[in-house]
Order: C-alpha cells, then structure tokens, then sequence
C-alpha cells in the first residue's frame, strides 16, 4: 500500500474517527495495522507483546483522534505506535529513558533494535540460517522483513529511516551475498 496515495483517506478516517465514527476505526487498522505492527515488532521481536501494543496504539489513536490536525495521518498514527511501543519499554524497564521529541535519538535507537528475533517460517533449506551468518544485521533484518514477512520496500524504507531505492539496493545486494555463498558451499559439498 502506498501511503502516499492513501494519506488522504488515512486523514479521513482519522477524522471521521474524531466525530465519533467507530467504523473509522475499523477502517483506519484495515489500512495501516500492517506496517504498525511491524514497528511493534521491532521493539519487541515477539508475537504477544507487538500485538498488544499495537491494540494499545489504537486505542491512543483513537482517544487523541481530537487533536489531529487533518493531515499526514500516516505519519501520526505512526508516531503514536512508536511512541506508545517507547513508553510501554520504558514503563517495563526494558529500556533507558528516550526524549519522545527528539527523532534523531529514537531513529538511532530503532536501527540499534533487532527487528527480528526468529522470522516466522520454516527454514528447511537453511537459507535463512545461511543469511544470518553472511549478512550484517542490519542486511538481515532488511531480507526477512521483505523476503518472509513480505513487507513492502516503502514500508521498510519508513521502519528504517533509509530511501526505498537505498534499501532496495541493499535489498539485492543481501541477495547476492547470499546466493553467492550458498552456491560456494554448495560447491564444496559435491
């Protein structure tokens, strides 16, 4: 999904929402919930606890759907999910103090996070192992986001605070690391 192109729909729904449209909610988690829920992940890196703060995102959303101003709706609810995801570590003692308001400290933060803990597939060719060992952290993180969670380049590009062409590039290149070192090892096992 394109959020640029959605934007003006989010916003609706937001303020449809602000009136007192319960629908608008249902609507509004139909289009968004799925790159919330991987910043949830991200912060958590386990299925109980990114859900439920992704339920208490909404909930946020919804309760300060007042003070939306009526535009990048994509952009806001995003801060609140991350900053509900923040304030929820921060109450479990999970994590140090964060200033909310500075992006730059969160943004530095979230690339230190490991997004995936264990991507939730079966690994029976060992690939994925394969590219936990060749691949950075961050190379890693990009492949299963995409490859096994099937989550949009856009998407990523916005969990990770790089251009879409950027982590397509490294995108290919995790790729290419990979499949050069599995036909390597491939090699030596004939």
């Amino acid at each position: 999904m394109l959020y640029e192109k959605n934007n003006t729909q989010i916003d609706k729904y937001i303020m449809a929402l602000s009136r007192g449209d319960d629908q608008a909610l249902s609507k509004l988690y139909d289009c968004t919930y799925k790159p919330l829920y991987s910043l949830c992940y991200a912060f958590f890196a386990n299925k109980e606890d990114s859900e439920e703060a992704l339920h208490n995102s909404y909930l946020m959303i919804k309760r300060k759907s007042a003070y939306f101003k009526g535009s990048k709706g994509f952009n806001w609810v995003y801060t609140i999910t991350k900053n509900v995801c923040l304030n929820t570590l921060k109450q479990s003692k999970r994590y140090l103090s964060v200033d909310f308001q500075d992006e730059k400290e969160v943004n530095k933060m979230l690339g230190n996070l490991s997004l995936i803990a264990q991507p939730s597939c079966v690994d029976e060719s060992g690939i994925i192992q394969l590219a936990k060992t060749v691949l950075s952290e961050y190379e890693y993180k990009i492949l299963i986001l995409h490859a096994v969670n099937d989550m949009k380049f856009k998407e990523i590009s916005m969990l990770v605070g790089k251009g879409e062409a950027t982590v397509r590039w490294q995108y290919n290149n995790a790729l290419k690391k990979v499949r050069i070192e599995y036909q390597r090892r491939d090699s030596y096992e004939e």
